[in-house]
């Protein structure tokens, strides 16, 4: 029977949804999964089968885009269901109340971002790179792929600007501090020339030890190396540099508008994940302010 369902809900994504081949694979393989964690499928108990498969996703540590993108398999499920199915067999078969439950970004405090700095060796070529991209990261909240597909001219120095293409390859520009600028000079005059020992120069501002465009792995295995070496978390990610440079903005004075522009988030939804920080300054702004608070 849950074959037969399976191809139903496999042909009615085909024909009402028009999903694309690899979103039908990923749909199909999280309702089977749900469909395997159920002894039979019963419509008048749905809603909590739902809940409890929920539970059980973010008790074994699924990742809560997982968790996201598994419900919207859920709720194409219930859309399907409510056709082949009369509908007041469904009437408490929801998962509206269902939300994904929004994680709080991960971010360094002022003096973790000053220890992680502190254990970058600058005095070898590799140690001048590693110290001119995070700076560049905490300084610009650049994505890790906007990073390392930066060019030689995408910094205007006289500015202390910088250019980068984000998703839907839209560009955008962001001012970058002095102490990001320095580091970046540094690496350029310093480092960059030894590691390119004549080789062709690829273009890109950031490059391996072999003169190439910078792998992401290699700069995450380095990163997690300085996480350790500094004492930090090792939940920290590269991405949490870009939380940080958020975070610290908000906490600084910087509204979510204009923090929005610099991020380059197509909306202020996506955004709105740092509204936490901006709700704690704004209590505090009013404490100070308001003659009865």
């Amino acid at each position: 029977m849950k074959e037969e369902l399976l191809q139903r809900f496999s042909d009615f994504l085909i024909t009402e949804r028009g999903i694309s081949e690899n979103s039908l694979k990923a749909y199909l393989k999280d309702v089977e999964s749900f469909l395997e964690s159920l002894e039979s499928l019963d419509l008048d108990r749905l809603e909590d089968d739902i809940t409890k498969f929920v539970e059980q996703l973010r008790a074994s540590r699924y990742r809560e885009t997982t968790i996201a993108r598994k419900i919207s398999s859920l709720r194409a499920f219930l859309e399907f269901l409510a056709i082949v199915t009369p509908k007041e067999k469904l009437c408490k078969a929801t998962i509206a109340s269902i939300s994904v439950k929004k994680k709080l970004p991960l971010f360094l405090s002022k003096e973790e971002v000053n220890r992680l700095l502190e254990v970058i060796d600058a005095k070898n070529i590799l140690g001048i790179r590693d110290r001119a991209i995070i700076e560049v990261l905490y300084a610009s909240g650049l994505r890790v792929s906007e990073l390392i597909n930066l060019r030689l001219n995408d910094l205007d120095f006289g500015e202390g600007l910088l250019r980068c293409k984000g998703k839907g390859n839209k560009e955008r520009v962001v001012p970058i501090g002095k102490e990001a600028i320095h580091w970046v000079r540094r690496y350029l005059f310093e480092a960059r020339p030894k590691i390119l020992k004549g080789k062709k120069d690829p273009g890109f501002l950031f490059l391996s030890s072999r003169g190439k465009r910078l792998s992401r792995e290699v700069l995450w295995l380095r990163f997690k190396d300085y996480l350790l070496k500094a004492g930090l978390k090792e939940r920290f990610t590269l991405h949490s540099l870009r939380h940080t440079f958020a975070t610290h903005l908000l906490e600084g004075g910087a509204d979510l508008r204009t923090l929005q522009e610099m991020l380059g988030h197509a909306s202020l939804n996506t955004t709105q994940i740092y509204t936490h920080v901006d709700i704690k300054r704004l209590k505090e702004i009013y404490k100070k302010s308001h003659p009865r608070a």
